[in-house]
């Protein structure tokens, strides 16, 4: 279960739309929980997170809390992923369904690795960027463009 044993950190920033390519205003969301992978010696990536999001709409805006799983496969130069969770508004100018399922489809791709084999007690970590689409179900739904940032970090034992 080597890929449960770090941390794992992701933000990102996107555009809101509704419908798709009708920008509609900025969403930034953040992602912190446990995971692994994402280094030229994994074939995955995995992670389960506590995440919280800031979407900044000309209609309405909200701040939301919720908790998602990641999962990817590697190909070449990157991981394709996917991501799916649920989202709850703690605070909304707008109509919001009690809990807002949310779906991801995007790809991480490694920008810095630090791991030594003769060494793994010092541990390891991947870096770089990520981007994709996100799809809200919610009673307005939102269609997202982001870029961002993610950090996976095994620590040294």
């Amino acid at each position: 279960m080597a890929l449960l044993a770090g941390c794992a950190l992701g933000v990102d920033g996107g555009v809101l739309q509704h419908p798709p390519l009708s920008p509609r205003g900025a969403s930034l969301t953040a992602h912190l929980g446990l995971g692994g992978g994402g280094m030229s010696t994994s074939r995955y990536l995995l992670a389960f997170d506590l995440d919280t999001r800031i979407d900044i709409a000309d209609d309405a805006s909200r701040w939301a809390a919720g908790t998602s799983a990641l999962g990817g496969i590697k190909l070449p130069g990157c991981f394709l992923d996917a991501r799916v969770g649920i989202w709850r508004a703690i605070v909304s100018g707008g109509a919001e369904a009690s809990v807002v399922p949310s779906f991801e489809l995007g790809a991480y791709v490694p920008l810095r690795e630090r791991f030594d084999p003769a060494r793994p007690q010092h541990g390891a970590n991947s870096d770089g960027l990520v981007l994709g689409i996100r799809e809200d179900l919610d009673e307005e739904r939102y269609f997202t463009v982001f870029v961002g940032y993610a950090l996976f970090l095994l620590p040294g034992y």
